[in-house]
């Protein structure tokens, strides 16, 4: 956050919902897989779901929107996306929306 008020440099922040173990454990493999290795990513268990991170440094919204469109395609390809669909969220946002964030993740 202190780069983005100093320097105006933004990151951005994905954060996915996910209520079903194998869609998750799918989904920790791909973004493992296919984060830069300036990404960071968590993975946490919250209430009934888990939830997973991934902090793009550097990187505008439409480069996070680029990175969950591949993420979604991987999904997609291996045919968990219906239950993605059914169990899991996801949304993208800049590194200055911790609020957002927090409700994004306490809403079920």
């Amino acid at each position: 956050m202190k780069l983005y008020e100093k320097f105006g440099l933004n990151s951005s922040i994905i954060v996915f919902k996910v209520k079903n173990d194998y869609v998750y454990n799918r989904l920790t493999k791909i973004i493992k897989k296919y984060s830069r290795s300036l990404d960071i990513y968590s993975f946490k268990n919250y209430e009934s779901m888990d939830i997973v991170t991934v902090i793009l440094p550097f990187s505008p919204l439409s480069s996070a929107e680029g990175f969950t469109n591949r993420i979604m395609e991987l999904i997609k390809n291996e045919n968990i996306i219906k239950q993605f669909e059914k169990d899991s969220s996801y949304d993208i946002f800049t590194i200055e929306n911790i609020k957002e964030i927090e409700r994004f993740i306490t809403i079920n």
